[in-house]
């Protein structure tokens, strides 16, 4: 296979230029219009998309009628641009991301709900998830707690599961759009 190190440079410097784009455009929607931060999100997933030649193939519908949890398991990083160009969802990801250089920034400028990972924040961190759901804001955690590859499927961070709870959002039936 031959290497194309021209074209990686430039898709490399076409995201930079996209997510430095969208980096003031959402610290501007978060002042003034937070609605906007959720096609912003997808708009830039969809540019990260379209950047490295992803093909995405959907069967079926995301699930409307009320805020969602998407459970799915996190092969790779490339995950996150694929859900979030077909799921109008923010992400579940873990407190240490809001830290790191630029994706911390996307992460918390496209709603990203961190969390801890220490039993005693569980119900704490759970009822808050709840709370953004009840604000019409579904999401997309990676069960597993991290990265694998896909071959088997490790044992799941249960405790954020539970706010998929009928009891726990009192929204069956509600209509979200």
């Amino acid at each position: 296979m031959r290497k194309r190190p021209l074209r990686g440079l430039v898709r490399g410097l076409a995201f930079l230029l996209l997510t430095a784009a969208v980096i003031p455009l959402g610290a501007l929607a978060l002042h003034l219009w937070p609605g906007a931060l959720r096609p912003l999100r997808r708009l830039w997933c969809r540019g990260v998309r379209a950047l490295l030649g992803l093909r995405v193939r959907r069967e079926g519908e995301p699930f409307r009628d009320c805020p969602t949890l998407i459970v799915a398991n996190h092969v790779s990083y490339l995950d996150i641009v694929v859900l979030g160009c077909v799921a109008d969802a923010a992400f579940v990801a873990k407190a240490e991301v809001a830290r790191w250089p630029l994706f911390g920034v996307l992460a918390r400028l496209t709603g990203t709900f961190f969390v801890r990972r220490h039993w005693r924040q569980a119900l704490i961190q759970r009822d808050a998830l709840a709370a953004r759901m009840r604000e019409d804001q579904s999401f997309i955690l990676f069960a597993e707690g991290t990265s694998t590859d896909g071959l088997s499927v490790r044992p799941f961070k249960t405790s954020l599961l539970s706010v998929a709870e009928p009891w726990i959002l009192d929204c069956p039936g509600r209509s979200r759009r």
